[in-house]
């Protein structure tokens, strides 16, 4: 890779880029939109759906602030469902969602539909700037012949450019962190860099479209791999009655030691999928991502390992599944955010109710009583009537809310033998001490030798966990 320091463009006499096109305005290209618009551009969000078009106009979507409101208002953003509105555009900038199949293979499909319609009216001199994650050698090898069916040539006559997104929801600070560029050419990514400079701190221009593409997928790689470590060691310290936040703690008074910590589970849009992108990268290669594969199936295991627990707690009490009461508290995948995509407690809660457990869940996130999509369940109006007579409470997301509830209380308002899992160690540790609540280290340090499910001598790993209830 050429020297960053090389890289770095302080200025540019390249031409200066005015109407900007943001194609997809899901969470990504909805805040692309508002920083376009502070930087100055004029931008036309473009999405094909009309219910989601109507939200986003209306300020009605779940995304955190309306700032894109005042742009609308002052008409230097308009909205519509057709890349032919955006024609007079001349930088298209593109956040379609790239989610994966049934067979945990990348779906390209809605970006090969975003692209082909670009190609409809790309024009000579105009800037494509790929924003959603997609494997190394994607947009060289996929998407370049798409747009190209514009008769025009990548680098010749257009800019191609991939600058993944790095913006967090809920976590300002990520708004401005800097970006990375890369490019069909060093001509347009001087051009790419300078637009980007404008919406954020520093952009950070790298050697070609590819190195763009793995780096987003390694920042996340090296993430989920790392939160796996944890994840597997508490299955561990749970069983052996340590205490694995005690551990952490110690462990980070050494200089070269990294805090990570242990969750229900890893969730959302990036980290459950990007592995399984980098791994299409290697499939003509022979090369399997043995440990980033594994870290995946740890993670991903975790919510059947916790029901799997939950389920040997109920036995251990003589309390039928059937007739027993598990209170989810929280469903989106992260604090603070009205976003459910692979939470784990969404999946926990999959693998609860084939057995004919009663659920119920609250999130303060979602609307009272609104219906979470996937899981066919309806959000409770409160964390007090949710958990009142629940035989178990999982503490499933760290919202801001929940860091208030009291665990003597808590304990009160539960059926008797309540098990409290908290992962996470949101609620206060000394509260939960003096409360009636029964931690699920403690139970699993007393009584697992004598839980039902004893064909591994009373241990499950977290990488067995996937053979839990829903096991088919």
């Amino acid at each position: 890779m050429e020297n960053r320091e090389e890289l770095e463009i302080t200025e540019t006499n390249e031409p200066s880029l005015s109407q900007v096109a943001c194609i997809g305005l899901g969470f990504v290209g909805y805040h692309s939109a508002i920083a376009f618009c502070e930087s100055g551009k004029a931008v036309v969000g473009i999405d094909i759906d009309d219910d989601h078009i109507r939200t986003v106009r209306n300020g009605t979507h779940p995304f955190e602030t309306n700032g894109l409101r005042e742009f609308l208002d002052r008409e230097t953003c308009t909205l519509s469902t057709r890349v032919s509105d955006a024609a007079d555009c001349d930088c298209y900038v593109i956040s379609v969602p790239t989610p994966l199949d049934e067979r945990d293979s990348p779906d390209l499909s809605a970006l090969r539909d975003a692209c082909q319609q670009v190609s409809t009216v790309l024009d000579d001199g105009d800037l494509v700037v790929l924003q959603s994650t997609v494997y190394p050698g994607c947009t060289r090898d996929e998407l370049r012949p798409i747009l190209e069916r514009s008769g025009l040539e990548a680098g010749a006559d257009f800019g191609l450019s991939h600058v993944p997104e790095r913006y967090s929801p809920s976590d300002e600070r990520s708004r401005r962190a800097p970006r990375v560029v890369g490019s069909i050419d060093e001509d347009w990514r001087a051009v790419t860099a300078a637009m980007y400079r404008d919406v954020t701190r520093s952009t950070v221009p790298v050697s070609s479209l590819e190195v763009a593409e793995a780096i987003k997928l390694v920042e996340n790689i090296q993430r989920d791999v790392n939160i796996a470590v944890l994840n597997e060691l508490t299955t561990v310290t749970d069983a052996l009655g340590i205490d694995i936040w005690n551990v952490i703690e110690g462990a980070e008074t050494k200089w070269n030691f990294h805090r990570y910590e242990p969750r229900l589970g890893v969730g959302g849009h990036c980290l459950p999928v990007d592995p399984h992108y980098f791994r299409t990268a290697t499939d003509h290669l022979d090369e399997d991502l043995e440990l980033v594969m594994t870290a995946r199936d740890v993670n991903g295991s975790m919510p059947g390992y916790y029901g799997d627990r939950i389920a040997e707690y109920l036995a251990s009490v003589d309390k039928p599944v059937s007739e027993a009461t598990v209170a989810v508290l929280g469903l989106s995948y992260k604090p603070n955010v009205e976003d459910p995509r692979n939470s784990p407690s969404v999946t926990l809660i999959r693998h609860l109710r084939p057995n004919d457990i009663d659920v119920a869940a609250f999130d303060p996130q979602f609307q009272p009583n609104a219906e979470i999509e996937g899981i066919g369940i309806e959000n409770g109006t409160d964390a007090v009537s949710t958990v009142r007579n629940a035989d178990v409470t999982v503490v499933g997301t760290g919202h801001d809310d929940f860091q208030r509830l009291q665990p003597a209380t808590l304990g009160d308002l539960m059926a008797d033998d309540p098990l409290l899992v908290d992962v996470a160690r949101l609620l206060d540790t000394d509260a939960v001490d003096d409360s009636d609540l029964v931690r699920l280290r403690d139970y699993l340090t007393t009584d697992r030798a004598n839980s039902p499910r004893d064909d591994h001598n009373g241990e499950t790993s977290a990488a067995d966990a996937n053979q839990g209830w829903n096991d088919e």
